[in-house]
């Protein structure tokens, strides 16, 4: 039946997707890794050679050229969780995307202001603030690296 016979590998991949998703999300890099052998194959058969012949270079980089201690510096920075809490994992890229954005919506809201402050004819009051005094904080500094003593070798 070819109904049926779609419909399987249709699951078939949703499920890889889903395994995909999941380890990314626990952080888990080696089944993250064991799974892009199966999208390699998946990207070739769409016609997204490009992506295939990357992560196949990526792939055989990572395992056979690579050293060993660079391999493994390069698989514990493919995902970064900044929240600290489980299942938060997400890829290097993603992060970096999205400071982008950030970094975009900060600029606009920040010419938004110049834009009012102009229509107003303010002089600059919401965007140009003195010069921070920076004295209490190094102050405070200063003392608590002075009572931690992180500079010096303790045993334990």
């Amino acid at each position: 039946d070819k109904c049926f016979e779609n419909q399987t590998l249709h699951n078939h991949d949703e499920l890889l997707y889903i395994d995909l998703c999941q380890a990314m999300n626990t952080g888990d890099i080696g089944c993250v890794e064991a799974l892009f052998l199966p999208w390699i194959h998946m990207f070739k058969a769409t016609g997204k050679h490009k992506y295939a012949s990357q992560m196949s270079r990526f792939l055989m980089n990572l395992q056979f050229n690579y050293p060993v201690a660079l391999s493994n510096i390069v698989r514990m920075n493919l995902l970064c969780n900044l929240t600290g809490k489980p299942f938060a994992f997400c890829a290097v890229d993603w992060v970096v995307e999205c400071n982008n954005l950030y970094t975009k919506v900060s600029e606009l809201y920040r010419n938004c202001h110049v834009m009012m402050e102009n229509a107003f004819h303010l002089q600059h009051c919401t965007i140009q603030h003195a010069a921070p005094d920076m004295t209490k904080t190094i102050q405070k500094l200063a003392a608590r690296i002075k009572q931690k003593n992180p500079h010096t070798k303790k045993e334990g």
